[in-house]
């Protein structure tokens, strides 16, 4: 991936719009996107950031949450895998988690599936740091990704038993989310 990425997704279960933007450079990717709509009965605009290195594995992700109230979170993750807030608490109980996965996006199952880099018919489990927003506080999350396909994953939350088979491009970017997500840019 060498050139600026930009997708639009709709929100099918929850009535929103997400424009991001992913920006390589020599060394890191660049991701800033923008999610704006309705949730539960209240308007939402949400921005988030995150710088992933070369292999996929998240340095820093930072969120600000509109919902009547501003909310701003953000966490970095050291080489040896310490998360902390941009204020320097550790957060030992999450040092377990690999990729971020915040509720209202599709983008970040793209994380996941970028850094396993599985082959068809290959599944690994993680344990995601998981914002169930509008909650800025992560929890552990176990969850699975099984390639079924060239082009296609199925997504399985351990815990839950919810699963979601997605269809990705060749960036491994969503094009549809079962009924949550449909990418309306690039069509």
């Amino acid at each position: 991936m060498s050139e600026i990425i930009q997708s639009v997704w709709k929100g099918t279960l929850l009535n929103t719009s997400e424009f991001l933007t992913l920006t390589p450079s020599n060394e890191n990717f660049y991701v800033r996107s923008f999610i704006t709509g309705e949730a539960e009965g209240s308007p939402i605009h949400i921005e988030y950031r995150i710088i992933i290195d070369n292999s996929w594995t998240v340095q820093s992700l930072f969120i600000d949450l509109i919902n009547g109230v501003q909310h701003q979170a953000g966490f970095t993750r050291s080489a040896s895998g310490i998360w902390q807030t941009v204020a320097g608490e550790n957060l030992p109980d999450l040092n377990e988690c690999t990729d971020p996965d915040i509720s209202y996006t599709p983008f970040t199952n793209t994380l996941a599936i970028k850094r396993l880099n599985l082959q068809v018919g290959e599944q690994s489990e993680i344990i995601a740091l998981f914002f169930d927003l509008p909650s800025l506080m992560p929890t552990p999350m176990r969850q699975r990704y099984t390639r079924k396909g060239e082009n296609q994953y199925l997504y399985e939350n351990v815990d839950s038993d919810f699963q979601a088979l997605l269809n990705i491009d060749d960036n491994a970017l969503v094009i549809d989310y079962a009924d949550r997500w449909k990418r309306i840019f690039p069509v």
